[in-house]
């Protein structure tokens, strides 16, 4: 699989082009290939996805699902999360992006637990995604100065000691 994606993304006419931010759901499709790109060692090339991915991060820390839809997207900006997590965090842009996520979503979990996607929905998929992304960034409390707030269910589940998630190499 890793080599189908890796073939697609270097072909003259990519079914995937990482260049063109109009692309539906682009963040997700960018975070994808740098777990494919990394899989292979594909170096040159995951640093290219990287500095895409960087380039449409939010100010607050959120990424959109693309250009086309400007909008802060929870789904999208957990898969990026993941994706750094996943491909290593070796330059300091890289974990700087990687705190100012984890702080956007810890600043976005609703009083039930979850991450809502809207004012009125709340997705199982998207908090599991959610989650998933922050305990693969090691952003437990007391580590790289992200703390969930206090009480919520988040702050339990990080008190607990975490294990080390190795990058993809």
């Amino acid at each position: 699989y890793a080599g189908m994606v890796v073939d697609d993304l270097t072909a003259a006419a990519p079914r995937f082009d990482f260049h063109d931010t109009t692309e539906g759901d682009y963040i997700i499709g960018l975070a994808w290939s740098q777990i494919a790109t990394a899989r292979l060692g594909e170096r040159a090339l995951l640093d290219d996805l990287r500095t895409q991915l960087l380039g449409q991060q939010h100010a607050n820390g959120a990424w959109a699902s693309s250009s086309a839809l400007p909008a802060d997207d929870m789904q999208a900006t957990a898969l990026a999360l993941s994706a750094i997590a996943l491909t290593g965090r070796a330059t300091a842009a890289s974990q700087q992006a990687a705190t100012r996520t984890a702080n956007y979503l810890l600043s976005k979990q609703a009083a039930s637990g979850g991450w809502p996607v809207s004012a009125t929905l709340e997705l199982p998929l998207v908090d599991a995604e959610v989650m998933l992304a922050l305990m693969l960034s090691q952003t437990a409390a007391g580590r790289d100065g992200v703390v969930p707030g206090a009480g919520t269910p988040l702050a339990a589940a990080t008190a607990a000691p975490a294990r080390r998630v190795t990058p993809i190499q």
